[in-house]
């Protein structure tokens, strides 16, 4: 059984295929990690909140506070919740980025394609 090469116009579509089936998969991921983050994030600042308001929920009553430590002050747990959002916001604008240099890549792919064609039809 003989084999042949795609045409360029199938690699290239093959290729957009991919491209786009990888990007939507790697759009789910990262919606399902902000999410998650964002959830993480709004329970973190409602137990800031009780910290700062002196109200212990998620201890125990009888449970002996452990001694404070660097990661545990208010200020820290303040640092550590900028440091993450500043990350998440980072995060965001660059998969965006990367998002739409795909997107104009496929767009050059598809209409390079089609001219070509064009092209040959017109000769």
């Amino acid at each position: 059984m003989v084999y042949s090469l795609p045409s360029p116009e199938e690699s290239a579509q093959a290729l957009t295929e991919f491209m786009v089936k990888s990007h939507t998969e790697k759009l789910k991921a990262i919606k399902a990690i902000e999410e998650q983050k964002q959830a993480e994030i709004e329970k973190l600042k409602v137990e800031l909140d009780d910290l700062k308001r002196g109200n212990i929920s998620f201890i125990a009553e009888n449970t002996p506070l452990p001694p404070p430590t660097e990661d545990t002050t208010i200020e820290a747990l303040q640092e550590k919740l900028i440091m993450y959002q500043n990350f998440v916001a980072k995060y965001t604008v660059e998969s965006q980025e990367a998002k739409y240099n795909a997107v104009r890549e496929a767009e050059a792919a598809v209409t390079a394609k089609y001219e070509a064609k064009i092209s040959s039809m017109l000769k």
